[in-house]
């Protein structure tokens, strides 16, 4: 069975809209869920009939910054649009395959790359987190900061939420110093007959 409706979806444009909805969650002690790129089980993202989602779909800052080689992206961005900005200033993202994913949860859940095996994961990228904290507070999370136990529970000290993101900040790398890449796809078109299969398979 599929996730159960929520009590509403809630869309926030900015930070000021995130910090409102989550505070107002919180001080109602309603349960709720944050929902990105939606590459995910439905259960996952979606909160029950007595919840509320947060969905990040229109959250999608992007701003480059070529002198620093540092990138800004709301959480509400996919793949494909951080592949579109990274290609058109000569930078390569560390990101998967499918364009329509969501950075948020591919970043947070240790989405690997074809390039992993030379530059690690994407989170392994990122320098700082905007996030709002369940009480509503915008805290700037860094490795050097007063925040430095969030910054790495954010890049894999756990399987949940801990907060509402709202921005990451990546450090992008120059196409040129990256090898070619060759990547394809094979597929086998095995008949419906048990004999045929285990003969494919055991060949």
């Amino acid at each position: 069975m599929g996730a159960e409706l929520p009590l509403a979806f809630d869309l926030p444009l900015n930070n000021e809209d995130a910090q409102d909805v989550v505070r107002t969650l919180a001080r109602n002690n309603i349960s709720t869920r944050i929902q990105s790129g939606t590459h995910t089980y439905s259960n996952e993202s979606v909160q029950g009939e007595l919840g509320v989602t947060i969905s990040t779909a229109l959250m999608k800052t992007l701003h480059i910054d070529s002198d620093q080689k540092l990138v800004h992206v709301g959480v509400g961005c996919t793949l494909g649009e951080m592949y579109d900005l990274a290609h058109a200033n000569g930078y390569i993202f560390i990101g998967g395959t499918h364009a329509s994913t969501g950075v948020a949860g591919y970043t947070l859940g240790g989405g690997q790359s074809t390039q992993s095996r030379f530059y690690g994961l994407a989170v392994d990228h990122v320098i700082e987190f905007q996030f709002v904290a369940p009480d509503g507070q915008i805290l700037v999370v860094r490795e050097d900061g007063p925040y430095n136990v969030l910054f790495w529970a954010l890049r894999g000290g756990g399987n949940s939420n801990f907060g509402l993101i709202t921005t990451f900040l990546f450090r992008l790398h120059h196409r040129s110093v990256f090898p070619d890449v060759t990547e394809g796809t094979f597929y086998f078109n095995i008949a419906n007959d048990k004999n045929l299969t285990a003969d494919m398979l055991n060949s």
